[in-house]
């Protein structure tokens, strides 16, 4: 489908299947380029678009090396917690290579307090689905 977008002033129509994410976005792109403006008024359009897309290429790279940190300490946190839980866990006696089934035991683990490592990050107009692509 066609969807026509406005960013700093001239309209596109590009064709997406995604309107909503495409429109999100570009109100994002066009709030930073508005704002870059405003503060370099005697900047050409296109200087303003390169540096407003250096400006978001930077807060990418800035989330997914946040990301990249978040995720090194869960697997560190994940690990550590399967270190504890084999620790915890009674060690079955094996008879005649298999397990008895009376030495099963239902494990009971809260995941609750497992965060996120993208609460808090606001980025508007980034479309769930592709965030992390990549990494």
């Amino acid at each position: 489908m066609k969807v026509q977008i406005t960013i700093g002033g001239r309209r596109y129509t590009l064709r997406s299947d995604e309107e909503e994410d495409l429109r999100s976005i570009a109100a994002y792109v066009d709030q930073k380029m508005e704002a870059l403006g405003s503060r370099a008024p005697r900047i050409d359009e296109l200087s303003l678009a390169v540096l407003t897309a250096l400006n978001i290429a930077s807060e990418f790279e800035r989330f997914r090396r946040e990301i990249r940190e978040e995720l090194t300490d869960l697997e560190r946190d994940v690990a550590s917690t399967e270190v504890l839980v084999e620790a915890a866990l009674p060690q079955p006696q094996v008879r005649g290579g298999a397990i008895q089934a009376s030495q099963v035991q239902p494990v009971d683990l809260d995941i609750s307090t497992i965060q996120d490592p993208l609460d808090g990050f606001d980025a508007p107009g980034v479309p769930v689905g592709t965030r992390g692509e990549g990494l």
